[in-house]
C-alpha cells in the first residue's frame, strides 16, 4: 500500500496514510471524532427518575386501591410521598438534558438529527411530568367527600 498523505502534528510527530479529499498542502486544525453516528453528548443515563416515578406510582397506587381501608393521614402521606418523588424526579430529568438542549439549540455545530429528536421527545416526557403533578397538586387541595 502506497501512502499519500503525510500529517505532521505540532510536536514534530509525523503520522503517513492514504489521503482523500483536497490533494494540496494545508496548515489546519484537525478534529478527531470517534463516535459512530456523529457528535453526541456522551453520558451516563441516570436511573433516579425511574427509580422515583415507580416509587410515586406504586405510592399512588396503594392509595388508589386500599385507600378506602388507610386512615386519611396516610392517603395524604401517600400523596404527598408520591408528589415529591414525582418532582425530584422532575428536577433530575430535566437537569440530565440541559447539555442536550444547549447542543441543540444554542452551541451552533453540526449535530446529527438523533439528537434533536431525542430532545425533542425529551420535552414530552417533561411536559408529562409536569402534567402528572400538577394533577397531584390540585387533587391534595381539592375539597374530601
Amino acid at each position: 500500500m502506497e501512502f499519500t498523505r503525510k500529517l505532521v502534528l505540532e510536536d514534530g510527530a509525523e503520522y503517513y496514510g492514504t489521503g482523500f479529499g483536497y490533494g494540496g498542502d494545508a496548515v489546519c486544525e484537525i478534529v478527531f471524532n470517534t463516535s459512530m453516528v456523529g457528535y453526541l453528548a456522551a453520558s451516563a443515563t441516570s436511573t433516579l427518575p425511574v427509580v422515583l416515578t415507580v416509587v410515586a406510582l406504586v405510592c399512588l397506587a396503594l392509595r388508589q386501591f386500599a385507600g378506602s381501608k388507610l386512615p386519611a393521614v396516610v392517603n395524604d402521606v401517600l400523596l404527598v410521598a408520591a408528589n415529591i418523588c414525582l418532582i425530584g424526579s422532575f428536577a433530575v430529568f430535566v437537569l440530565a438534558r440541559v447539555s442536550l438542549a444547549a447542543d441543540v439549540y444554542f452551541i451552533p455545530v453540526n449535530y446529527p438529527a438523533s439528537e434533536a429528536t431525542a430532545l425533542h421527545i425529551s420535552i414530552v416526557g417533561a411536559v408529562c411530568y409536569l402534567v402528572g403533578i400538577v394533577t397531584l397538586i390540585v387533587e391534595g387541595f381539592s375539597a374530601k367527600n
